[in-house]
């Protein structure tokens, strides 16, 4: 809901009371939070929550980018998005390397 309303301040808060109802933050739910900080245009939100996301070793994910990086355009501050781009998408490249090398395997198989 808040995520819809752009309500951003509600979707932190929101986010943040869930660590402290021991409540588990994961890849849904950091997703859902950055999209509301790229709907409130507030990048620096968002950069947080991405490197939070890396910090804590929370799955990141093409939405993980995309929210990050449209955050980083909407705020005129492109020169952020190489961090996205470096730290916060190398875990997805990795799966994505993964996956290839498995596909390869069974295509040989």
């Amino acid at each position: 809901a808040c995520q819809k309303a752009a309500e951003w301040v509600c979707a932190l808060l929101l986010f943040h009371d869930m660590a402290d109802v021991r409540l588990e933050r994961n890849t849904i739910t950091y997703n859902v939070t950055l999209s509301a900080c790229e709907q409130g245009s507030q990048w620096v939100h968002a950069l947080m929550l991405a490197r939070e996301m890396t910090d804590r070793r929370v799955e990141t994910d093409t939405t993980t980018y995309t929210e990050g990086a449209s955050s980083c355009e909407k705020g005129g501050q492109w020169i952020h998005v190489p961090y996205l781009l470096g730290e916060v998408a190398a875990p997805l490249r990795t799966m994505q390397r993964s996956a290839h090398v498995q596909g390869g395997e069974r295509a040989q198989a």
